[in-house]
């Protein structure tokens, strides 16, 4: 009886706790899942660039807007004869530098553009041999080769000649071959705001065998932009 008792009991716990199953939660307890705040999802972008304008380099284009290369030239020659004391022949000029497209400054040891190739014209007025009147307008070509940078006196020594052809000039004549070969020493753009070339030569400017000016020429010259 007693022991019947027992296994009655148990039936009724039994029983019990199968019917307050559905309502007890045995899952272990979890944090919940909160989505987060909207505003403190918002990333923080990233700091700004420094905003300081460096300047960027741009090629000068020059007076005709060519961005090309040239010189411009002032010179004197004095007549080897029949010059009436310092009338001589004055002239200004401006050359276009084409720089040489074969190197052959390498191989001569020195920079690869060191050979310029000059393509020009100008005004001539004054005096030429034995003190004859002397005007011309000339086709000047020619070449140019430049030493090492800055190895005479901080300057950089070149030499150079051409040829001169008159295409208009006294008694409004044509024609008329001249010449001329010199060296200098030109002083470095980058170590000075107005560079200039020293030069000094030997050449002519012909319109005719009677009509010429021939001697010892003094020239200063300027590198500008076209």
């Amino acid at each position: 009886m007693k022991k019947s008792a027992i296994i009655c009991c148990q039936i009724i716990m039994a029983s019990a706790v199968w019917a307050a199953a559905p309502t007890l939660d045995f899952q272990p307890q979890t944090t919940p899942l909160v989505p987060p705040d909207a505003e403190s999802a918002i990333v923080e972008p990233a700091p700004a660039a420094p905003t300081a304008e460096y300047p960027v380099y741009q090629k000068e284009k020059g007076l005709f807007k060519l961005a090309a290369a040239g010189r411009v030239n002032g010179f004197y020659l004095l007549n080897r004869q029949g010059q009436q004391g310092l009338f001589g022949l004055l002239g200004a000029t401006g050359d276009l530098i084409i720089r040489d497209p074969q190197q052959w400054g390498r191989q001569l040891g020195l920079a690869e553009d060191a050979l310029e190739y000059l393509v020009g014209t100008g005004l001539l007025i004054g005096n030429g041999l034995n003190a004859h009147g002397f005007f011309s307008v000339p086709l000047d070509l020619g070449a140019r080769l430049n030493f090492r940078e800055r190895s005479a006196w901080d300057r950089t020594p070149y030499c150079g000649a051409g040829l001169a052809l008159n295409i208009f000039g006294t008694e409004g004549r044509l024609g008329g071959l001249g010449f001329r070969l010199y060296a200098g020493l030109e002083e470095d753009m980058a170590s000075s705001e107005f560079p200039l070339s020293w030069q000094i030569g030997y050449g002519s400017y012909v319109i005719t065998e009677s009509i010429r000016s021939e001697g010892v020429i003094f020239s200063v010259g300027r590198p500008v932009r076209l």
